[in-house]
């Protein structure tokens, strides 16, 4: 069993190479920094693609890291949100 101590560490650990993303079913996922450019590419290609009438395929990491954020705590995606300066809205295409 991982005492609090131990896991503020380590979540802390985890933030400095990455992004940690808490999900509503209690556990934690860590993606590189750079995931959040790749996501916010992402969401404006699926956009344009959607504009021509052509489905957009998700490269798997940043498909990842959409349905993390679908699934993510309030919290956790406000932090997200604001960290990253990235407006995402899951329906709004």
């Amino acid at each position: 069993m991982v005492d609090r101590r131990r896991l503020s560490r380590l979540r802390t650990k985890a933030q400095e190479g990455g992004m940690v993303i808490e999900l509503k079913d209690g556990s934690t996922v860590v993606f590189p920094k750079g995931a959040s450019l790749e996501f916010c590419v992402a969401c404006w290609q699926e956009g344009m693609a959607a504009e021509e009438g052509i489905e957009y395929t998700w490269h798997p990491e940043t498909k990842r890291l959409k349905k993390a954020l679908e699934n993510a705590t309030p919290g956790s995606y406000a932090e997200f949100s604001a960290k990253y300066a990235i407006i995402w809205e899951e329906d709004s295409y």
